[in-house]
């Protein structure tokens, strides 16, 4: 018997037992006043009952077939985001359309559908074969290239990227955004703040699958060694790790386990450690966090000093960025421009900037891209 009949049998058994009862008293004679008013309340309570049953049949029906249409409404609303992405008469989608399509998915909870087509959005000139803004370069070694075109811009792109490494419940959708990030770092601006995900910046989410914080590390390292250097990209890159750092400590279960986030993050904090003491603060601030004085960084820098991970390529992977990164922080601040304000605190992505990294750091970029 399917199962929804089984609350029209439990509602009309007691109506029968009660019908069968009058009807065995009326055919004896033995029907009393006392035991009809008994009777007529057993009845009101068997119809009673037969009424709720039905009405919690219905209401139940009621709930799956509004849920099952909320699926279709949003089935249907990703699928019309998603066509805004495609192709139309061979011409891409405009950024403004991507974007809009790629955040209208994350707000219908399709987070690691819109990851997905981000990772085929952004950057799309770059994989059909457009030279890389670092493939081009002057004689005095300035990039002078003009970025590929993307079919979606740098800050919707991070804002998507935000989106599933904070609000989302899929390690799958976490690892693909990390990934994303990491293989566009090299288009982002390192002291800016709308190119690099909030949730990240200043701070950490140690909850995050190990293999998604191995792509945000190095995306850190790439987009920092990959933009020019000087003070404020200094505080940007120390304000990030020790986010890091600071984040993974208060993970660590004792004292003597060593903890490889942190300890990564240490070491890459000791490369710029010397140029950043030059600049001569007492702290350093901003990246949506409380300032951090310079002794704090300090130690922070010298956590696991005397102790190394055990040999194997990611430990060689962390010492190669340790000497990008020291070597891109003595390199010489670009001349100030006037374009630098608080609010955007450096070049923008597209314009070409001064002072950048060394040719064979590009070369092994290139290569490993």
């Amino acid at each position: 018997m399917p199962v929804r009949v089984w609350p029209w049998v439990a509602g009309a058994a007691p109506v029968v037992a009660v019908a069968a009862v009058v009807t065995l008293l009326i055919s004896t004679g033995s029907m009393t006043v006392p035991m009809s008013a008994v009777i007529a309340a057993c009845l009101t309570a068997a119809v009673s009952a037969v009424g709720l049953s039905l009405q919690s049949q219905i209401s139940r029906r009621t709930q799956a077939a509004a849920r099952e249409e909320g699926r279709r409404l949003q089935l249907d609303s990703a699928m019309r985001a998603a066509q805004l992405l495609a192709p139309r008469d061979g011409a891409v989608a405009d950024q403004a359309s991507s974007g809009a399509a790629l955040l209208a998915l994350c707000d219908l909870g399709q987070v690691e559908l819109a990851v997905t087509l981000l990772g085929d959005t952004w950057r799309r000139g770059a994989a059909a074969g457009e030279p890389h803004p670092a493939a081009e370069q002057d004689a005095a070694g300035s990039l002078s290239a003009p970025l590929p075109h993307s079919g979606v811009s740098n800050a919707t792109a991070v804002l998507v990227i935000d989106k599933a490494l904070s609000g989302c419940d899929s390690s799958r959708a976490q690892v693909m955004a990390a990934e994303v990030l990491c293989r566009n770092s090299w288009s982002l601006c390192s002291i800016s703040v709308v190119d690099w995900p909030s949730c990240i910046d200043g701070k950490w989410r140690p909850d995050l699958p190990d293999m998604a914080k191995l792509y945000i590390m190095d995306a850190l390292m790439r987009m920092t060694i990959c933009d020019s250097s000087g003070p404020q990209a200094l505080a940007a890159v120390a304000m990030r790790l020790y986010g890091v750092y600071d984040a993974e400590r208060k993970c660590t279960s004792g004292p003597g386990e060593l903890n490889r986030f942190q300890w990564c993050a240490a070491r890459m904090l000791h490369a710029v450690m010397p140029a950043l003491k030059d600049c001569g603060w007492d702290q350093v601030m901003g990246r949506g966090r409380d300032p951090i004085p310079m002794a704090a960084l300090a130690a922070a820098a010298q956590y696991g000093a005397g102790s190394w991970p055990q040999a194997d390529p990611l430990r060689d992977l962390e010492h190669e960025r340790y000497e990008w990164l020291a070597d891109w922080s003595t390199r010489p601040a670009p001349a100030t421009d006037p374009r630098i304000t608080l609010a955007c605190a450096g070049r923008r992505p597209s314009e070409p900037y001064e002072s950048p990294p060394d040719q064979p750091v590009i070369e092994r970029l290139l290569q490993q891209e």
